[in-house]
């Protein structure tokens, strides 16, 4: 094939199907091209990136037959370990006069980045979440009293009610092959290891600790959702809360019906059919995960089609457990932050240590390195001060620099005064705290009726690692059910740092409402 040939292939915007045909009887000029463009879509995709072979530019079938198909197939690996990455040979299947296949493409572990995708298990109280989690993360087999969930809760007095009263994370790594690696490891030897990386936070779902789940829905940052349900004891009140929220923030879900050994059929049968009623209302779709080929086509397609996979599996029997597995696999990263911007820490936790402080949290916006000078800020009076990054920490891995999207801690030389959501940032950038803000509102609860706004009402407002009660500057009268208000918003303590475009949460008795930042009034420090 000439090289004018090859220049027109590369310039095809059709990045997910490949022209099979390239991979039959390569050049070495084409062998080279080919490697340089996997390479190049292999950085995009932060490692991996999924392949349909035997179509052509038009989705259609090709006409292969199985053998040449084996042989693209097999060319195709061997590219693929040329640029230190493995293919995985998903589904094969009849289409039209010819064999089509899907293939996963996956960077070995020790690259400079490591796919880490966040999921976060939300759902009523004894649904399964602490449970699920354990029995994928620790490899611990359900015995029907507790034994997975014990694995991973932190606290006794978690243990002894039986039940998450905090926002944790715990970790699940694939290999370049799409396999768990071994189980009970540190996350240091698990990141290591590693090609892919799950970062499941479980929140709480007791009432007594909506606080913390409505901090860690916002702090967190996760990317995807798995509302968990137990369709023995299903209380819809509470779910159809769950479900308001996950798709007020606008962020992929998928659903897990547990304890389904359990559970009657008619049990089960009408969960799914309030699901469907109640997705239909949010305009989307809710199809049943029953086979592997449903998990390779489900898992491409539902970020852009508006499904909702929903698997139904028993942790007991192990029923269906391998198909969630294997969805997750295959899970895409959505990281769709600001690499390139001024760095942006937000504060969650922190520890001292003898002349030093680590600080724990995500890394919002920019880059971080070793060595490099910083100011942290503000503090009760608004001021930054600087620091100096003596170490970063990444999964309990030492590394030199962070990038946007990533929980990491950074070592930082001793502050007298640290509180959460507190933010690093560039001594370039100028930082100004803010006291007053302006945000749009609308209410995400289950309230027809309108609510009126009294003067005392001081709600407390979730941002980033921010909670603070603010009070009301101006702003509408009374509430209206689902209606979109402008409100502007003062903090009450003390000011902080935020952005404009920065989503909020209000949760309260008085409603339960998500925002965005529309302006923000800064403050010059003392």
């Amino acid at each position: 094939m000439d090289s004018q040939s090859i220049e027109h292939e590369e310039q095809s915007a059709w990045n997910q199907l490949e022209f099979a045909l390239n991979f039959l009887h390569p050049c070495s000029a084409r062998i080279e091209r080919l490697k340089s463009q996997l390479e190049s879509k292999l950085l995009a995709a932060h490692g991996e990136i999924q392949y349909t072979i035997g179509l052509d530019s038009k989705g259609e079938s090709i006409g292969l037959s199985n053998a040449s198909l084996d042989l693209a197939i097999s060319n195709m690996r061997l590219i693929a370990e040329e640029v230190k990455a493995n293919l995985q040979l998903l589904s094969k299947q009849s289409m039209g006069n010819g064999t089509v296949a899907q293939v996963l493409i996956r960077k070995s572990q020790l690259q400079t980045y490591i796919i880490d995708i966040r999921v976060a298990l939300i759902g009523e109280s004894q649904s399964g979440k602490s449970s699920f989690i354990g029995v994928v993360s620790k490899g611990v087999k359900e015995n029907g009293r507790g034994s997975a969930r014990n694995a991973i809760l932190r606290h006794m007095h978690e243990k002894k009610q039986g039940f998450t009263a905090s926002v944790t994370q715990h970790l699940v790594g694939f290999d370049c092959r799409g396999k768990i690696i071994k189980h009970n490891k540190s996350w240091a030897e698990l990141v290591m290891k590693s090609s892919k990386l799950i970062s499941f936070i479980d929140l709480p779902g007791n009432k007594k600790y909506r606080s913390t789940l409505f901090y860690g829905l916002i702090s967190q940052c996760p990317e995807y959702f798995i509302l968990m349900i137990d369709p023995s004891n299903m209380n819809p009140s509470n779910n159809t809360e769950y479900l308001s929220m996950i798709t007020a923030l606008n962020i992929p879900f998928m659903i897990i019906l547990s304890k389904c050994d359990k559970a009657t059929s008619s049990k089960v049968d009408g969960t799914l059919d309030y699901l469907r009623g109640e997705l239909c209302k949010r305009e989307k779709i809710l199809l049943e995960v029953l086979s592997p080929e449903d998990v390779v086509l489900y898992s491409r397609t539902f970020l852009q089609e508006n499904i909702v996979p929903v698997f139904s599996i028993s942790l007991k029997t192990s029923l269906n457990k391998d198909l969630v597995i294997s969805f997750l696999n295959l899970l895409p990263s959505r990281n769709n932050y600001e690499e390139c911007s001024s760095t942006e820490f937000y504060l969650e936790k922190w520890y001292t240590r003898e002349s030093m402080v680590i600080l724990c949290g995500i890394m919002i916006k920019g880059k971080a390195r070793l060595g490099e000078k910083l100011l942290l800020g503000p503090d009760l009076s608004g001021k930054f001060i600087p620091v100096i990054v003596l170490g970063i920490h990444v999964k309990e891995i030492s590394v030199h620099s962070v990038t946007a999207g990533q929980f990491c801690s950074f070592q930082v030389n001793k502050v007298q005064e640290l509180r959460r959501g507190m933010v690093l940032v560039d001594v370039t950038s100028n930082p100004m705290p803010s006291l007053e803000f302006e945000c749009l509102v609308w209410t995400i609860d289950d309230s027809i009726n309108t609510r009126i706004i009294k003067s005392s009402y001081k709600p407390l407002v979730y941002t980033q690692t921010i909670t603070q009660c603010v009070a009301i500057v101006s702003g509408p009268e009374q509430v209206n059910p689902h209606e979109i208000m402008k409100f502007k918003f003062h903090f009450l303590y003390h000011p902080e740092y935020i952005t404009i475009g920065t989503k909020l949460m209000i949760r309260d008795t008085f409603m339960t409402a998500l925002g965005t930042i529309i302006t923000v009034r800064r403050i010059d420090p003392p």
